[in-house]
C-alpha cells in the first residue's frame, strides 16, 4: 500500500506567544513596580522643581511631571493587568527631595546640570523594554532636550503657544 506524500508548507510561520511562566510573570512584575516607583519618584521631582519656579519654567516642569504620571499610569496598568496588587505611592526619594529642597533654597539653575544629566543616563531605559507603552522612549530623551533647553535658555517659544507644543518642539 502507497503511502500519501505529506508535504510541507515552506512559509516560514511565526512562532505562537507562549504564556509567561509564574516565575517571569513574578519577575516581570518587580520590574514594573521599579518603573512605577521610578515614574512616580520623578514626577514628584518635576512637581517639586515647578514649585520653586514660576511662569513658563514652572509650565514646562509641571507638564514633565504630567509625562512621568502617564508613565506611572502605564505601569500600574501593566501590574492590574496581570493580577497584581499596585503599591501605593510612597514619599519621594532621598536624592528627589534633596534635589528640591536645593532648588528651592538655591534656585532651579543650581540644579538643573544633575538632572539633566540624569535623564540622558536613564534615556535608553525603555529601548529595549517590550512592556514600555510606544512613545516612552522618545519621552524620556525628549526630558534631555526640554531640560537643556530650560538650562540654557535659548529657544523658548513665544508664550501664545501651549506647554503641549512648546514641549514637543524642545523634545523632537
Amino acid at each position: 500500500m502507497d503511502r500519501p506524500v505529506i508535504e510541507r508548507d515552506p512559509t516560514p510561520r511565526e512562532p505562537t506567544p507562549r504564556e509567561p511562566t509564574p516565575r517571569e510573570l513574578k519577575q516581570s512584575a518587580k520590574r514594573w513596580r521599579d518603573m512605577l516607583a521610578s515614574e512616580r519618584d520623578a514626577a514628584a521631582l518635576y512637581d517639586g522643581l515647578a514649585d520653586a519656579e514660576s511662569g513658563e519654567r514652572a509650565d514646562i516642569l509641571r507638564e514633565l511631571a504630567d509625562v512621568e504620571r502617564r508613565h506611572a499610569a502605564h505601569w500600574e496598568s501593566r501590574l492590574r493587568e496581570a493580577g497584581f496588587e499596585v503599591p501605593p505611592p510612597g514619599r519621594a526619594g532621598l536624592r528627589t527631595r534633596l534635589v528640591t529642597g536645593t532648588a528651592q533654597r538655591l534656585s532651579l539653575d543650581a540644579v538643573l546640570p544633575i538632572i539633566e544629566r540624569a535623564e540622558r543616563t536613564g534615556a535608553g531605559v525603555y529601548d529595549a523594554d517590550p512592556d514600555a507603552a510606544p512613545g516612552m522612549a522618545d519621552d524620556e530623551r525628549g526630558h534631555a532636550v526640554a531640560l537643556s533647553a530650560l538650562r540654557s535658555g535659548a529657544g523658548l517659544p513665544p508664550r501664545d503657544q501651549s506647554v503641549q507644543d512648546r514641549i514637543a518642539r524642545r523634545e523632537s
